[in-house]
């Protein structure tokens, strides 16, 4: 059954937000798009807090993956591949939250 994974993350400190957002669309993309069990997969900055007491936004960027199986995008999360490219995405961000989510 096709899932959303849904991340939210936070860059490190000190991490420039152009470079991220380059190796995000030279390496990231390429690489998790060409996942099989990744549908779609986009990645939104955080521009403005709505609807809260304060207006301080608490993550930098949202992913959205589309999944056709939670199960089999975390096996292929554990391909050299992958991992290389993992290994460079913790290089750069500094905490995150990340969840399967289902449609209502």
């Amino acid at each position: 059954m096709a899932s959303r994974v849904i991340v939210l993350t936070k860059l490190k400190d000190g991490v420039d937000v152009a470079e991220y957002e380059a190796w995000v669309n030279s390496v990231d993309y390429p690489v998790a798009r060409s996942q099989p069990p990744i549908l779609r997969y986009e990645i939104y900055r955080a521009e403005q807090r709505l609807l809260a007491d304060t207006a301080e936004l608490t993550y930098d960027y949202v992913e959205i993956i589309d999944v056709s199986d939670v199960a089999a995008y975390l096996e292929a999360a554990s391909t050299a591949e992958m991992q290389e490219m993992l290994g460079q995405w913790g290089e750069r961000i500094g905490s995150f939250v990340a969840f399967s989510s289902e449609l209502v």
